[in-house]
């Protein structure tokens, strides 16, 4: 815009509007319907922050001790074993249905005070452990007091 100011300011002909000038003006104005569209058809999220969500377990990796979850709305949102309320060595299963709430992490939203309301079925999901591995459980605890 600035730039076709600066051109109409320095005018060295009578002609107001020449062929240079409706180019650069036909071109202003696809670059600005352009943005309107791009602004318009962008995917934005709104995340109500303390909101109660439920979820299903996609991913979880104990030994990371991260995974995501899939929410009903279809987002997935990152959850860490911090978060899970649970006593004892925290985990989930794949599968496992969830209650949690939004909060905002460095990358993005992230599920707080994760509780367990149903367990995975065993028969729907192959990978389901009631319980990790005792061996898991030492290698991380051991880790984590080094």
């Amino acid at each position: 815009m600035l730039g076709l100011l600066y051109y109409l300011w320095n005018q060295e002909t009578n002609e107001i509007f020449n062929e240079k000038l409706f180019i650069l003006l036909a071109i202003f104005s696809i670059s600005c319907l352009l943005l309107a569209i791009v602004l318009r058809f962008k995917k934005t999220i709104v995340y109500e922050e303390g909101a109660r969500r439920d979820g299903t377990v996609k991913w979880f990796n104990p030994n990371k001790g991260f995974g995501f979850i899939e929410q009903d709305t279809g987002d997935d949102i990152f959850v860490h074993q911090s978060e899970i309320l649970q006593a004892g060595f925290r985990f989930l299963n794949l599968g496992d249905r969830v209650e949690f709430e939004l909060g905002t992490g460095k990358k993005g939203p992230v599920a707080l005070k994760v509780t367990r309301t149903q367990a995975a079925d065993p028969e729907k999901y192959p990978n389901f452990n009631e319980e990790p591995e005792e061996a898991l459980i030492n290698k991380i605890s051991e880790t984590q007091l080094n």
